[in-house]
């Protein structure tokens, strides 16, 4: 005897469309990139993550860091820190230095867990004559237009 199940097929439901809860803008100050994301990095988001840093590395200029501002990240994987080690390291090899501003406590807490060698600020004015000064750096609109 066949289970009542056996002969027929239920169709896997798919799962809805997500929007990525990961937005990151690109913008150049003083021959700097700055990168500033908003959101989570995680599983969802890692690919457009990485393609952002791998981007603004390659059109970094020795002259001057790549500036990640963290100020608006809930949440990062240890995937989304690996992906910045790797692209340091690239950059070193350039010149270029990829430097972390104002990672929240939670953040803070897994990058400190992760021994990366990454320069990490609290803010912009704590890496002062390391990332050239924006007007408006530490309140988060170096990027606005």
């Amino acid at each position: 005897m066949q289970s009542p199940s056996a002969d027929r097929v239920v169709p896997a439901r798919p799962y809805p469309a997500v929007e990525p809860s990961l937005s990151v803008q690109r913008c150049l100050f003083a021959n700097t990139i700055w990168l500033v994301a908003r959101g989570s990095i995680d599983a969802s988001t890692i690919g457009y993550w990485q393609q952002h840093i791998r981007d603004a590395a390659e059109t970094a200029l020795s002259a001057g860091p790549l500036v990640i501002d963290m100020r608006g990240v809930s949440f990062v994987s240890c995937r989304g820190f690996e992906a910045i080690a790797e692209e340091n390291e690239r950059c070193r090899d350039r010149g270029v230095r990829i430097c972390l501003i104002g990672c929240v406590p939670r953040v803070q807490r897994i990058l400190d867990v992760s021994q990366l060698d990454l320069d990490v600020y609290p803010s912009a004015l704590a890496a002062d004559g390391v990332v050239p000064q924006a007007v408006g750096a530490d309140s988060g609109t170096v990027c606005s237009g």
